[in-house]
């Protein structure tokens, strides 16, 4: 069940960050010229956010991820971020 509940909330916060990434509040990265942009990579117990590093786009992932926070259970480790 624990599972199950961390999986919806993963699929939420996926949806969150395309949400914000639609409207144009952040904007995500191109591997190569033609490539999608990618703002987020969902694993399994880590998470990789793209943006520009600017307030208003590294505000926005911080208020996701406390929202994800909230609704999951799971805690961001800071420490080990970037």
């Amino acid at each position: 069940m624990q599972r199950l509940h961390k999986m919806k909330c993963i699929k939420c916060f996926s949806t969150l960050l395309r949400k914000v990434e639609g409207r144009g509040d952040i904007l995500g990265i191109k591997v190569c010229k033609g490539a999608l942009i990618l703002s987020h990579l969902l694993f399994a117990n880590d998470y990789f956010l793209f943006c520009r590093a600017i307030d208003s786009e590294v505000e926005t992932l911080h208020a996701i991820s406390a929202s994800f926070e909230k609704s999951s259970g799971l805690v961001v480790n800071f420490a080990k971020s970037k």
